[in-house]
Parts: structure tokens; sequence; C-alpha cells
């Protein structure tokens, strides 16, 4: 049986690579896997449906689509995998200028050296990394702590919200049971903390 922190560990998954609230369905799988299974495994199993060319129930865009991990010729390559993690672990978008291509190309290394191209493995790393960054300031540049705390704060408040729907879902079996679309899924993230709790 899952502990407490393994299911959260598991939504944290959810959170980075799709930046969306788990679907029951989906997160009791997952939780299921972790019997015979490592986190990591786990990591790797969202990776692989996250360029899927499969369509998700309700939708009508295949999932490489929907996750932005993807295309129609296969997986992204290894710099494009970066900036999507970027994207649901640090909320933070190249595209927008809000990474630098040497923030990416750290990461690119630390999965092809570090990781031997284990993409499971350093999406686990990367969600660890934020997750634990420290409040005090240990040598950064203050612009790069704030930038930090702020990505690791955000982080939290969506796994808070995820974990919020998803405890609900597995334990309450609740009127906010969730079962929704991807795209609601992604919509229900952006709800504030204040607001969830209301349900």
């Amino acid at each position: 049986m899952a502990t407490e922190a393994e299911i959260k560990n598991i939504i944290e998954l959810y959170v980075g690579y799709f930046n969306r609230v788990p679907d029951t369905a989906g997160l009791n799988f997952n939780i299921d896997l972790l019997d015979n299974n490592s986190l990591v495994d786990i990591s790797n199993s969202f990776y692989s449906a996250a360029i899927s060319s499969a369509i998700p129930t309700g939708e009508t865009k295949p999932f490489y689509e929907l996750t932005g991990y993807g295309t129609e010729t296969g997986a992204s390559n290894n710099t494009d995998y970066i900036k999507q993690l970027y994207t649901g672990v640090l909320g933070r978008e190249f595209s927008k200028g809000d990474v630098t291509q040497g923030e990416v190309d750290f990461w690119v290394n630390e999965l092809t050296g570090t990781h031997n191209d284990d993409k499971g493995a350093l999406a686990v790393a990367m969600i660890d990394t934020i997750r634990s960054y420290p409040n005090e300031n240990n040598g950064f540049s203050e612009e790069i702590h704030a930038s930090a705390t702020a990505a690791r704060d955000q982080f939290q408040s969506k796994v808070t919200t995820a974990s919020h729907y998803a405890y609900k879902n597995i334990f309450d079996n609740s009127s906010s049971n969730f079962s929704g679309t991807y795209q609601e899924s992604i919509a229900l993230l952006a709800v504030p903390l204040e607001v969830i709790f209301l349900f």
C-alpha cells in the first residue's frame, strides 16, 4: 500500500509533466504501480504517455500535442524536453524569455551525463531540486534566489491544489471527484487555494 509521501510523489509527476490535476483512474493506476516499480520507472511511464499519439477520452488531439513533449514524428529532442519540464516544474517558459539557454543547457547536461539519458530520472531530480530549494540564500544572486524561491512556491501551490482534488477523489469519493478532460484538469490548477477549500 502506498504511503502519503509516495502518493504525493506521483501527484508531483502529474504537475511536473503535465501541469494538471490527476484524474482518479490514472492516479489509482500509478499508485498501484508503486508495488513493483520505482518512482523513476513511473516517471518514465509518464514520459511515454506524454509522447503517445493516442487521443485521450473527451479530446480531439493526441497526447503529444496536448502535452508538448512530442511531435507527429516522435519524441522531442532533449532540449525541447527540458524546456517543457521548465513549464510544468518551474512554471517558467523558454518562449517567453523566462528561461535562459544556459539553464536549459545545465539540465540537458544533467540528462545526458548524470542521468544517462533517463528522462524519468531527470524529471524526478528536477522536481526534487525545486521541492527542496531552501529559504535562505546560499550564495546565489538575489535575482536567482528570488526566482527559484518563487518557482518552488508556485510548484508547491500547484501540488497542494492537485493533492486536494486527488485526496477528495481517493478517500472521500466526494462531489469534487475529478474525471474531466485533459484541458479541464489543467484549468483546475489555476484556481486559487483559498477558493479550493470552499468545496
